[in-house]
C-alpha cells in the first residue's frame, strides 16, 4: 500500500470500547525526523488488530505493529 492513501476509520475507531493496547509505526512512537507515524487504540479482537495493521500501513507505508497496555504504559 502507498502511504498517505489511508483507508477510513480502523474497526475500532468509534465502535469498540474495551481498548486493551494500540497499532502504531513505529512502534515506540518515536518517528526519526521526516519518517511518517499513526497510531490507533484497539480491542482484543485479532480482527480489528489486523485491521488497525492495515490503516497504519495505508497512512505510513509500514506494517503496524501492535503494543498492549502492559507494554506500552510501562
Amino acid at each position: 500500500m502507498s502511504p498517505r492513501t489511508a483507508r477510513k476509520d480502523p474497526i475500532c475507531s468509534g465502535r469498540c470500547d474495551n481498548f486493551v493496547g494500540r497499532v502504531s509505526w513505529p512502534a515506540n512512537l518515536t518517528p526519526g525526523k521526516g519518517e511518517p507515524s499513526a497510531s490507533t487504540y484497539v480491542c482484543a479482537d485479532a480482527t480489528h488488530q489486523a485491521d488497525a495493521a492495515d490503516w497504519v500501513e495505508s497512512v505510513t507505508g509500514h506494517r503496524g505493529v501492535f503494543v498492549p497496555w502492559e507494554t506500552s504504559r510501562g
